[in-house]
């Protein structure tokens, strides 16, 4: 009978301890790191190179901000010239706090991008949980999906 009553504790140990495991944060550790995006994305031969994003050279102005990015690298294309690092260089990748947010960030874009603004262009858009990749619309169907394939999307 002693036995009985030091199981529940135990067993309420138990069950607290594996209450909210519900695989989403195995899922969130599955996800590659900004790095190893990057690391892929670079790999694409027209990449010549990767430029951070730091508060200096943030066009958007969102790093590091409320309500925006906690990183963000600019993918210059060799088939494009830009002034600066932004996604008309080729593409942008952003990282989020989570995937809520980066999903409502692609979602402003889409709609600015939408609404006839003249100058804006066009823009591709892929997903991955906090991970946003923007590709400009500057180039072609197949460029897109090579940029869409080193993204994992």
């Amino acid at each position: 009978m002693l036995r009985l009553p030091l199981l529940v504790p135990v067993l309420l140990l138990v069950a607290l301890a594996s209450m909210g495991c519900d695989g989403a944060g195995d899922e969130r550790d599955s996800r590659p790191s900004m790095d190893e995006v990057l690391a892929s994305l670079g790999e694409l031969p027209e990449v010549e190179r990767v430029v951070r994003l730091t508060e200096r050279n943030d066009v958007e102005e969102l790093l590091g901000k409320p309500r925006g990015y906690d990183h963000a690298a600019v993918l210059v294309d060799s088939r494009l010239t830009c002034d600066g690092p932004g996604v008309e260089c080729g593409a942008l990748l952003e990282v989020w706090d989570d995937a809520h947010e980066a999903r409502a960030r692609s979602e402003y874009v889409t709609a600015l991008l939408d609404s006839g603004v003249p100058g804006l262009g066009r823009e591709h858009h892929f997903l991955d949980g906090p991970l946003l990749l923007r590709v400009t619309g500057h180039l072609g169907r197949s460029a897109v999906a090579e940029y869409a394939a080193a993204f994992g999307a």
